[in-house]
């Protein structure tokens, strides 16, 4: 018969819960949404200061007349002229202390329950590795005495049959018989 003992587990169930909290994909996702979440609502509040925006440009623009004019020592010249602008602008918008609380608080409500969900998780790890624990300990036993005790003395039960069948003792359905049953318990195993 070949041996179903599993290989090495660490059997220190304090350590697997601490990996399980350490590395469980849900709980991480669960984190990263919190945080997300912290993010939106700091953003939210952010976005309530007003925006005070500074401007400024320049425009410089040459323009010709189709007519002519006289120039300071009497020649006739085309009429031009030449216009150099510069502005400077600064926008502060007015607002009020409730401007945008909904996304503000929608932020809030959304951190809220992500970090419920965080904590429900984060207590329920240790209680779910601690069953899955005993469940594996109750599967190791169970093998343990399906090997250690029931297949060997059902094979001792098949030998000593053997013997007795070879002395005449028994009939070959008896043999059978027996084969049958550690064939069972094998399979149980």
């Amino acid at each position: 018969s070949t041996s179903l003992a599993p290989q090495s587990l660490v059997s220190d169930l304090p350590r697997l819960q601490a990996m399980a909290l350490r590395n469980r994909p849900d709980l991480r996702t669960l984190q990263v949404i919190e945080e997300q979440a912290a993010e939106q609502t700091a953003l939210a509040n952010v976005e309530t200061k007003p925006n005070v925006t500074v401007s400024g440009q320049y425009s410089h623009a040459d323009t010709a007349f189709d007519q002519f004019g006289f120039s300071a020592s009497g020649a006739v010249t085309p009429i031009r002229d030449h216009v150099d602008s510069a502005g400077v602008g600064i926008s502060i918008p007015l607002t009020t202390s409730r401007r945008n609380r909904g996304n503000i608080e929608a932020g809030i409500a959304r951190q809220a329950s992500a970090k419920l969900r965080r904590s429900y998780l984060e207590a329920a790890i240790p209680t779910q590795v601690e069953a899955a624990y005993q469940r594996w300990r109750a599967a190791k036993d169970a093998a343990d005495v399906l090997s250690n005790g029931v297949i060997a003395q059902s094979e001792k039960n098949l030998s000593v049959m053997r013997q007795a069948y070879n002395l005449g003792e028994l009939r070959l359905l008896d043999i059978l018989n027996e084969q049958r049953r550690l064939m069972d318990t094998e399979l149980t195993y």
